[in-house]
């Protein structure tokens, strides 16, 4: 599994989109929601093709996965968004 570069791909942007929605859970503007719809599509579109591409323990992984590592880079986020809104 590690060695299948799909596999990685999937990862890698399903940790940046989680990272995405926590930041934009933080800032302001009216542009927000329309953010969070377009991250939250990507992110079903990517499980969807974790479920064709892995089967569905792969893709449940992920599912959990992501909600971890959302819980790991909240503060992160908070921290990003302050900078951020400070200019």
């Amino acid at each position: 599994m590690l060695n299948n570069i799909w596999w990685w791909v999937i990862v890698i942007v399903l940790a940046l989109i989680t990272f995405l929605t926590m930041l934009n859970g933080f800032l302001r503007g009216r542009w927000k929601h329309h953010a969070d719809a377009v991250l939250g599509a990507i992110w079903l579109v990517l499980l969807i093709l974790s479920f064709i591409l892995f089967g569905w323990f792969i893709a449940l992984c992920h599912f959990i996965g992501s909600f971890v590592f959302g819980a790991i880079t909240y503060s992160i986020a908070a921290r990003t968004a302050a900078r951020l809104l400070k200019h």
